[in-house]
């Protein structure tokens, strides 16, 4: 008796079910690789901002401010209506944790003076992750 060529039902469904299984295991270790992709990223839009206002007063010879505005942190000047001079979206998880208002303040050549009541480190916690950042008076920020 000669067998027809192909797949039986059984075996079409088992091939189905065993890639939706492997798609499956993908689609969450992936999630998770993302989000652990988007603390980062938030917590480096941190350090650069805060490396780019010291730099940006420094190069300017005038004092400029690090503020939070709701989710976005900028680097503003200190005048009668203050002029942004770059600015940075954070993540909706990190600016949950983060303080409102003026952080501290670049004088030149590039130094950071800390208000009275500004605490360090800053913890915060990302996709169940703490993290602890601590800045320093030239303008690095250590993520720990």
């Amino acid at each position: 008796m000669i067998r027809p060529r192909g797949l039986t039902l059984i075996e079409l469904l088992l091939v189905i079910a065993l890639i939706g299984i492997v798609l499956g295991i993908m689609a969450v270790s992936g999630r998770r690789m993302l989000g652990n992709q988007e603390a980062k990223a938030g917590l480096n839009s941190v350090r650069q901002i805060v490396w780019q206002g010291a730099t940006a007063a420094a190069s300017r010879g005038q004092r400029l401010d690090l503020v939070r505005v709701g989710r976005r942190l900028q680097v503003q000047t200190q005048e009668t209506t203050p002029r942004v001079i770059r600015s940075v979206d954070l993540t909706a998880a990190l600016s949950a944790q983060l303080p409102n208002g003026t952080w501290f303040s670049f004088t030149p050549p590039g130094k950071v003076i800390f208000p009275t009541g500004f605490t360090q480190p800053l913890n915060v916690t990302v996709n169940g992750r703490s993290y602890s950042l601590s800045f320093s008076l030239i303008g690095e920020v250590k993520v720990q």
